[in-house]
């Protein structure tokens, strides 16, 4: 009979929303099979929900010093599906580690903390995916707004990064619904100029850091203006 440590069950647990997705799970199985006869179930399921599903924010970071960042309600089954089609499967590099960084989330701040894992993991990562894609929860998603309510929570702001950083939940789904330019209607849009960017440009050594910046949407327009190459020769360095 196989033997495993109350530790080793507890970290396969966390993978899981609820009880019968981890009874279920085929791989982890066992543990479950072996917490439930030393009765360690209810302390390891203690941050499961009843009912609906709560969310948790995982993590995977690759060999190349990438990381990517989510939110899912069955992390076995997603990580399941990044390796079949998913990041995992498009990455060049090899996965290092999986990690789930938090649990028991609803799916009202289920975006709120994604973005802080998102910034947390920037300091020390080059993420995959865009900053603009977290908080998006999807079409299954159990939170819910109305046309109103998101027009509501926009007028307190005067640019949409700030409603994104504020409510990235509310956005998204706003986003997802097609909604972003009524909500957004009163926000003024700046229009950039090459003068603009060049004076961005000039903060940076490189087009990498760049990119990386709060400036990055300046970087974003001179290279859909065609202007990039005269920015890259402000770079400080001219790199």
């Amino acid at each position: 009979m196989s033997t495993h440590t109350f530790e080793e069950c507890r970290l396969i647990a966390l993978k899981y929303a609820k009880k019968v997705d981890w009874q279920t799970s085929g791989l982890d199985t066992k543990y479950y099979s072996f917490s439930y006869r030393r009765g360690w179930l209810k302390e390891l399921c203690s941050h499961m929900r009843r009912g609906e599903s709560a969310y948790c924010v995982y993590c995977y970071e690759f060999e190349d010093e990438t990381a990517y960042v989510g939110v899912t309600r069955n992390f076995a089954r997603r990580y399941a599906w990044h390796r079949s089609c998913g990041v995992i499967k498009k990455s060049k590099c090899k996965i290092k580690k999986s990690t789930i960084l938090e649990t028991g989330v609803t799916a009202e701040t289920a975006g709120e903390r994604e973005l802080y894992w998102f910034e947390e993991l920037s300091k020390t990562h080059r993420m995959i995916q865009s900053a603009k894609h977290i908080g998006a929860l999807g079409p299954n998603s159990t939170a819910r707004y109305t046309v109103e309510e998101c027009m509501k929570s926009a007028e307190t702001f005067k640019r949409r990064v700030d409603w994104w950083r504020a409510k990235p939940s509310m956005y998204a789904y706003a986003r997802y619904h097609g909604w972003l330019s009524k909500c957004c209607a009163h926000m003024k849009q700046r229009a950039w100029t090459v003068e603009d960017c060049v004076n961005a440009a000039k903060k940076y050594a490189s087009t990498y850091q760049w990119r990386k910046s709060s400036d990055a949407k300046l970087y974003t327009y001179a290279f859909r203006h065609g202007t990039l190459e005269l920015c890259k020769s402000n770079l400080s360095r001219g790199v």
